[in-house]
């Protein structure tokens, strides 16, 4: 896949900074975009119904960018820095809370424009949960595991820490009882930070443990056969009735345990290149670590560009009649993230680098 690029918007990487990590959240950008594509749930018994079961498929291979996004948020944290408390705190909710309410209030007030939907309670709970459109939880999620790192830190420094690695599979385990027992997962599941919560903890875990030694191999092996199985897990679902959004989500027993296996091949990686001294040897990325500075930024603005083309122009791309649906999405993956860069580099120019990444993200 040919990754369009806009040298205006990269930012330039700094000095000592490792580009394998940035080139790593380059590409989880380009699977959350990729995720927010047209779905295949409209060709359910349609005249192309072979594109739901690819899109099945190919949510298992795309799962994993808000899992890596959390890990990412959490391995670089530092715990010299945190132990200020208040002060890392403060600066962690500026951080995140500036861009989010402001976005969350930019998406809640258009959807709303658009549908005429004026409650005030509702709008209040859209803004606050990031409800309005499908990704700003992530923001929300991340908010909660920030006041929490603290306890955590200190956690992982007592006898007990092996107790927290069991959160994340209790919450499943409810999320699956209510699922399938409702035939929909509850409202704002992903919102809250118990289905995500492992992925944050493995962060702080290897940033204060180190990571086990993992050869290459045999965390490609793993990502095979998570995927796989995972694969397996969605088709059952959808077989025996279960939601669909459900089993392509990322919050099943075959996504988390696939995220967990990228997370042990990104880490393999990063030991081999350390091990064979090819970090900072002048490698190429293709641009992917430009992506990845900017993709705080990417992350708000994509959606606004789905939000215009599905509510606003009524572009009829969701309708199950395109032929293949793999082409409909790479389409819409280059015609976005092209918009979101532009968006950016405009942005930059027009406010300043510094009052566009304070108050945007970008």
């Amino acid at each position: 896949m040919t990754t369009p690029t806009a040298p205006a918007t990269q930012r330039p990487a700094p000095s000592g900074r490792d580009t394998y990590w940035d080139a790593v959240r380059g590409l989880c950008i380009l699977g959350v975009i990729w995720t927010h594509t047209t779905t295949g749930i409209p060709y359910l018994d349609g005249p192309h119904a072979w594109n739901l079961d690819y899109w099945l498929a190919q949510r298992q291979l795309v799962n994993f960018p808000v899992a890596v996004f959390l890990f990412l948020a959490a391995y670089f944290v530092s715990p010299s820095k945190v132990a200020d408390g208040a002060a890392w705190l403060r600066s962690r909710a500026v951080r995140l809370g500036v861009p989010f309410l402001l976005w969350s209030t930019a998406y809640t007030l258009l959807i709303a424009t658009i549908s005429g939907a004026w409650n005030p309670r509702l709008l209040v709970r859209d803004v606050v949960l990031g409800a309005s459109v499908p990704h700003l939880y992530f923001i929300v999620v991340l908010l909660q595991l920030v006041l929490l790192t603290p306890l955590l830190l200190r956690a992982l420094e007592t006898r007990w820490r092996w107790a927290l690695w069991a959160v994340t599979p209790i919450y499943l385990v409810w999320l699956y009882v209510r699922t399938l027992a409702d035939g929909t997962p509850p409202s704002f599941s992903n919102t809250w930070l118990f289905g995500w919560f492992a992925f944050y903890l493995a962060g702080l875990w290897v940033r204060r443990h180190g990571a086990p030694s993992i050869r290459v191999p045999v965390a490609v092996g793993a990502v095979a056969v998570t995927v796989t199985a995972g694969v397996a897990e969605s088709f059952l679902l959808v077989r025996s009735g279960g939601d669909i959004g459900f089993a392509a989500g990322q919050l099943t027993v075959g996504s988390v345990l696939g995220a967990f296996a990228v997370i042990a091949l990104l880490l393999a990686l990063h030991q081999r290149r350390e091990r064979t001294g090819a970090a900072h040897d002048g490698e190429r990325w293709f641009g992917l670590d430009g992506l990845g500075r900017d993709s705080y930024g990417i992350y708000y603005v994509h959606l606004l560009w789905f939000v215009l083309a599905w509510r606003v122009l009524e572009v009829p791309f969701d309708d199950g009649q395109v032929p293949v649906l793999p082409a409909l999405q790479l389409v819409e993956l280059a015609v976005v993230l092209a918009l979101s860069l532009l968006a950016i580099a405009a942005t930059r120019r027009l406010i300043g680098r510094r009052a566009a990444t304070r108050f945007l993200g970008f």
